[in-house]
């Protein structure tokens, strides 16, 4: 058994393609909370046309 096999590893539930720029800052920088914003928006979408 490999040295690793006890380890556990986290796999995520879904992903979501991004096709547009990533929004940032002037200073260069992931602007999270817009980010997080149209994600949560892009999930509702998805969820309500189910």
């Amino acid at each position: 058994m490999a040295h690793w096999a006890h380890e556990r590893f986290k796999v995520p539930r879904g992903f979501i393609r991004w096709s547009k720029k990533f929004p940032l800052t002037t200073s260069g920088k992931l602007r999270r909370d817009q980010l997080k914003s149209e994600v949560m928006l892009h999930l509702k979408l998805i969820s309500s046309s189910l």
